[in-house]
């Protein structure tokens, strides 16, 4: 996070019974407010005022749990009454503070807090001296749902990529495009450095790749009459084939979705039904549970990318050049891929209208990858559970996490949408 804006929200944080404008936090930040406006909500994913109105109704709602006098204690955070603090309560959260406090206790979200560091292109060209690249231009990469740049990928030339981030996970991604480039298949190969090396130390990790050919896949060119949704579940069934060649060469977790579902997803996504009135009720979560618990064991395990968003499978001419960022590989379920690129495909498709078209491309998917590496009688018995528990996890860590609140309403809408459909998913399956 940019140390500037970092300093404004610590100020922030200091002053929240005080009046305070975007502008005074535009001016601890040593910005102009334009400027600061568009880069807190790029840095926070929430416009400033959104961000203050919510870290004053938490303290506010802090302090009321902990038994200070509600009148008081909303008034003293800027709520000129306590029904004014109750409706930008419930406008917010989707339900009562006092609700809120029964369903999470006296538990409120805390402050953002700068997680990573933000890079000058001055301190960029000094790393790329490493590869005696100094005068690159340098660009951003927009990879995000929402078009918006990955602070951790720079465009060097427009031929090549530059990548820091998480020691360990660079690293692991690093591994694992090299073997599958060694087993002949598509994935980005690292640059050497002048030393020879296939990354570089400079304050953080970093490694510079060569752009793979084709762009990351637009959801909204998966509806219509030449959708590319077959040609990606192929291309699904082909890297799980590839994945399963480098299995032995490559480091990653064995994974344990069915005890992340029972032990974290499902209850908290039981406690936002009814914070949000989701209208899914526990006939919903029972049978989902029974019938998942059951299918669970018998679905074929491998190596699989657990992330293949469309902002990470590239295509060219309607058919599927690669995939990207492979820091997520598990040993996993393998039907697991298949359901994640279906949900990616309708998260990051915001024309609602599209909406009931999806499982249109939900079985084009399903043909796709059907036809290359045949399902088996579990597998297409666990397709709309395998997709309710997909979402289930995305609702409950949005719930967890003040990343974007547009995306956290959209993954709880898609999880009403897809659990309203479980027959006509279950046909698709067939």
């Amino acid at each position: 996070m940019d140390e500037h804006i970092q300093r404004s929200l610590d100020y922030l944080e200091e002053h929240l019974k005080a009046e305070i404008s975007p502008a005074d936090l535009a001016a601890q930040a040593g910005y102009s407010p334009w400027h600061f406006s568009r880069l807190f909500a790029r840095e926070t994913g929430q416009p400033v005022a959104q961000y203050m109105l919510r870290r004053r109704l938490d303290r506010a709602l802090g302090e009321i749990a902990a038994g200070s006098r509600a009148i008081d204690t909303v008034l003293s955070y800027g709520f000129e009454t306590y029904s004014g603090f109750y409706r930008a309560f419930v406008r917010l959260y989707g339900c009562s503070p006092r609700k809120y406090l029964r369903l999470y206790g006296g538990a409120v979200t805390t402050k953002t807090e700068a997680v990573m560091k933000h890079y000058t292109k001055r301190e960029l060209k000094q790393v790329l001296g490493r590869w005696g690249m100094e005068k690159a231009e340098i660009g951003e990469v927009p990879v995000m749902y929402d078009g918006r740049p990955d602070e951790t990928e720079w465009a060097v030339d427009g031929s090549c990529v530059l990548r820091t981030g998480d020691r360990v996970r660079l690293l692991k991604n690093l591994q694992v495009t090299t073997a599958l480039a060694a087993h002949g298949f598509k994935a980005e190969v690292p640059v050497p450095t002048a030393d020879g090396e296939d990354f570089a130390e400079a304050d953080g990790v970093f490694v510079l790749s060569r752009v793979m050919p084709g762009s990351p896949l637009k959801p909204t060119a998966c509806y219509g009459e030449h959708s590319p949704a077959r040609a990606v579940g192929e291309g699904i069934a082909r890297l799980h084939d590839a994945l399963r060649d480098v299995a032995a060469e490559v480091p990653h977790d064995r994974g344990d979705l069915l005890g992340s579902l029972l032990e974290w997803a499902l209850p908290a996504v039981r406690l936002q039904d009814e914070q949000w009135s989701l209208g899914l009720g526990e006939a919903f979560f029972a049978g989902w549970r029974e019938r998942f618990e059951a299918l669970y064991p018998q679905l074929p395990r491998q190596l699989i990318h657990r992330n293949p968003c469309p902002s990470y499978v590239l295509m060219a001419e309607g058919e599927v050049t690669g995939f990207r960022q492979f820091d997520m590989l598990e040993d996993e379920v393998r039907l697991f891929d298949l359901c994640y690129a279906a949900t990616g495909i309708l998260s990051e498709t915001t024309e609602e209208a599209l909406c009931p078209a999806w499982l249109t491309v939900l079985e084009e998917l399903v043909r796709g990858y059907d036809g290359a590496s045949p399902l088996t009688e579990a597998e297409r018995q666990a397709l709309p559970d395998m997709l309710c528990a997909i979402q289930m996890i995305s609702v409950a860590y949005f719930g967890e996490h003040e990343i974007d609140r547009e995306l956290a309403r959209r993954n709880r809408d898609m999880l009403r949408f897809i659990a309203a459909r479980r027959e006509e998913i279950a046909a698709i399956a067939l």
